[in-house]
């Protein structure tokens, strides 16, 4: 047998994608390739390099790739190239990469936050920032990388990676589809988000035309958390914490947290995220404005 039969008799044999969709397909394929193609410093279209963070994206694209060419589908498929053209326009490129070329990074750990030059100013100078509720985001105003449901994150397993039982004799049941499982938060909670680090094409993606380079990120989610503490007149706790990306039909098999996951589709934003959340379950939370003192002294503000 041919190594390429042998691979294609594996994969046929774990072919997980095989009851979504056609639509459902689509939508994955436009996901993949919205993480897979980037812009460079440069303002250059171009495919993520294989490094440790992107690296696990290739065996998704050639799985799609393949489950693609079993439904006599062409890769990457027509009916994706319009949202997929939309994904990649970016008005006034030159301008964002002026900037980046100038742009002077810590070569240690720093956070970015990402808005606009208005509200970033009064965050550098006093420390004034809005923390938002986790509810807010399913907001409709909200563009595509910002809209997300944060109280909930739904999974979409195969058949053959669930075990189903039944009663005490514990008679297997075999699901006809995939199983959708959710995880929900018992509470509204308070998130406030910022990137790991700079990328030119989040100026475009959240609409926004300034940053805000935070070189202290210890400091910053600790007065963050703090200040939410004094300004919250509820119980409750925080806490800084990575966003780990799961693909929805290949989750890890650890126990997973609503608070630090996102599905895979977000993956380019490289997300850090600080959450608080109220100790007794409240349904809905409102925004509030906090203080966090002036943030000059560790951080950078630039205006595009």
């Amino acid at each position: 047998m041919r190594n390429s039969d042998l691979w294609r008799t594996r994969y046929l044999s774990d072919r997980y994608m095989e009851n979504l969709t056609e639509d459902e397909l689509l939508q994955r394929c436009l996901d993949i390739l919205h993480n897979v193609l980037t812009i460079s410093d440069q303002g250059k279209y171009s495919l993520r390099l294989p490094d440790e963070k992107s690296k696990f994206w290739y065996p998704i694209l050639t799985e799609m790739q393949v489950e693609l060419a079993l439904r006599g589908m062409q890769f990457p498929p027509r009916e994706i190239a319009e949202d997929l053209k939309k994904l990649l326009i970016f008005n006034n490129m030159a301008s964002f990469v002026d900037v980046m070329e100038k742009m002077s990074l810590p070569k240690s750990r720093y956070f970015v936050k990402y808005g606009n030059a208005e509200h970033l100013s009064k965050m550098y100078e006093s420390g004034e920032v809005l923390i938002n509720p986790a509810s807010i985001f399913t907001n409709g105003d909200l563009n595509y990388a910002q809209r997300d449901d944060e109280l909930r994150r739904e999974l979409n397993l195969h058949p053959n990676r669930v075990r189903i039982v039944q009663g005490e004799q514990k008679i297997p049941i075999k699901p006809v589809g995939n199983i959708r499982l959710c995880l929900e938060s018992p509470t509204d909670y308070y998130i406030y988000c910022v990137a790991k680090k700079v990328d030119i094409r989040l100026f475009r993606d959240f609409e926004k035309n300034a940053c805000l380079i935070i070189k202290n990120p210890e400091l910053f989610v600790k007065n963050v958390i703090d200040a939410i503490k004094t300004q919250f007149n509820k119980k409750g706790g925080g806490f800084g914490i990575p966003v780990l990306y799961i693909d929805p039909l290949n989750p890890p098999a650890t126990p997973l947290s609503v608070f630090g996951t996102k599905l895979f589709n977000y993956w380019y934003q490289l997300e850090y995220r600080v959450v608080f959340v109220p100790l007794e379950s409240i349904n809905r939370l409102e925004p509030i404005k906090v203080k966090i003192g002036s943030m000059k002294d560790y951080s950078s503000l630039i205006i595009v």
